[in-house]
């Protein structure tokens, strides 16, 4: 029995020995495979599972729009939002355009309806001058402009008209043109062109 075992044995290892270099060959052949597996297996999840930070991307949009506030004689006053560049003229447009009673001397002298706005802009138009209100006043202006036709015009005289009256010299005369225009007779004295005291002594030789 001991022998059939030895034998055995012997047999066992004659074929370790004989296939030892199939054996090898296969385990090597066998490592290579997995070794390929796995490299092929980490392209493919690399390609198909982008990074966490390539998939976070802000998006930026530059903004134009300023804000501007369109007050005075127009349609619709009020803040507006508009174009960066916008002109005056066309905010205004947009504000319904001019009323009636805008001033147009001021808006053709001074207003750039060319200008280009700014964020924070304002655009004012002026109104025209309003007639006096007091008909009374009114009515006692035209009574001595009728009554006197010698008189001498506080809104269209020339200096050299002006400084005919009595007490008017150079100063006073230009200070009469300066404070153009004037709504009635007294406005001299409110806005203090003329003492009181000149004003009554000439009152008798002025109209509107």
């Amino acid at each position: 029995m001991f022998s059939s075992y030895s034998a055995s044995i012997t047999y066992v290892l004659d074929l370790s020995r004989r296939y030892r270099l199939q054996f090898s060959i296969l385990g090597v052949f066998a490592g290579l495979i997995i070794i390929l597996w796995g490299g092929w297996e980490w392209q493919t999840s690399a390609l198909v599972e982008p990074r966490q930070e390539d998939s976070k991307v802000t998006v930026i949009t530059p903004s134009n729009q300023i804000v501007v506030d369109v007050a005075g004689a127009v349609l619709y006053p009020g803040m507006y939002q508009v174009d960066s560049g916008t002109r005056v003229g066309e905010v205004i447009k947009r504000a319904g355009g001019f009323l009636d009673t805008a001033d147009d001397w001021y808006v053709a002298k001074n207003l750039n309806l060319a200008k280009k706005l700014s964020d924070e802009a304002k655009v004012y138009v002026p109104f025209e001058i309003e007639p006096d209100k007091n008909p009374i006043a009114n009515l006692e202006s035209a009574e001595a402009a009728e009554g006197n036709n010698s008189t001498i015009s506080i809104n269209t005289a020339s200096q050299t008209q002006l400084e005919s009256l009595s007490g008017i010299g150079q100063k006073r005369a230009e200070a009469i043109v300066a404070g153009r225009p004037y709504q009635k007779l007294s406005d001299l004295v409110e806005k203090e062109v003329l003492t009181e005291g000149i004003f009554t002594q000439i009152e008798g030789e002025l109209s509107l």
